[in-house]
């Protein structure tokens, strides 16, 4: 009954997600994109397939959520340039009679001190930037070979003493051969909508839809995966209207026009 309603629920989110998606827009607090942890980050900052012991990838897809990240926890920092990092820490437990894993999580990005000032240009004092992500999920093993999850998440931005504040949630589905060897994933990231924001303007969260692919050799050492990003948003192209076309095809397209 449970993984019935689950299902139904993931599909209705799905159904509001391509019925709501802005197309070419900017969103707010893409810092839930970066990395949070090591392992995540070298493999490209966007791995929902991989399913073992390392609790930093249930951030991205709870689905991965198991019975191995009991009572571990994750803990992550990361220095970027201009005095902005990246920290994360996380813990999880497990519930054998739900056959549930459960876990929270708080990541956190600071961006430094900044300088305020009037607009003559006077010096006014410091003041400082941040975003917050409290997240907590739950995991659940659906049979031998398919797992579901989803992450809520408590978000909040600081911008001196103003802020925002958003509720977002992760969806995701899980399938592992019996081998261990092969897993497939498709999560909805993001799924929700800002509470407050800055300016009384609401603006679109990061959402984004996602498949991925992993498959481990069993006589080599190697995993190979692949991760499609943005299938709720197609036409991902950016056209700069500052941006000089310097092709050397330029001027034959302009003789082109000129002789109809």
């Amino acid at each position: 009954m449970l993984s019935r309603l689950l299902l139904s629920y993931l599909a209705l989110l799905l159904f509001s997600a391509y019925a709501t998606a802005q197309v070419g827009g900017i969103t707010a607090y893409q810092f839930l994109n970066l990395p949070n942890s090591a392992t995540l980050a070298g493999m490209g900052g966007h791995h929902i397939a991989l399913a073992d012991d390392d609790l930093s990838l249930a951030n991205r897809n709870p689905a991965l959520l198991n019975e191995q990240m009991a009572k571990r926890v994750a803990i992550s920092h990361a220095f970027h340039p201009a005095g902005i990092s990246n920290s994360y820490v996380a813990y999880a437990v497990h519930k054998p009679k739900l056959r549930m894993t459960f876990q929270a999580g708080l990541q956190y990005v600071g961006y430094g001190d900044f300088t305020r000032r009037d607009v003559t240009g006077q010096d006014l004092g410091s003041f400082t930037a941040s975003d917050y992500a409290f997240t907590v999920g739950v995991g659940r093993q659906l049979s031998e070979r398919w797992r579901l999850g989803a992450n809520l998440k408590l978000i909040n931005s600081q911008l001196a003493e103003f802020s925002s504040f958003a509720l977002a949630t992760d969806i995701g589905i899980h399938y592992q051969d019996t081998t261990g060897r092969f897993g497939l994933s498709i999560v909805a990231r993001n799924l929700g909508r800002q509470v407050s924001s800055y300016n009384d303007l609401r603006e679109p969260l990061p959402l984004d839809i996602q498949i991925g692919i992993n498959r481990e050799l069993k006589y080599l050492p190697f995993r190979f995966s692949i991760i499609y990003r943005m299938l709720n948003r197609w036409n991902i192209l950016y056209d700069d209207p500052n941006d000089e076309d310097t092709s050397i095809f330029v001027g034959f397209d302009q003789q082109a026009d000129e002789r109809g």
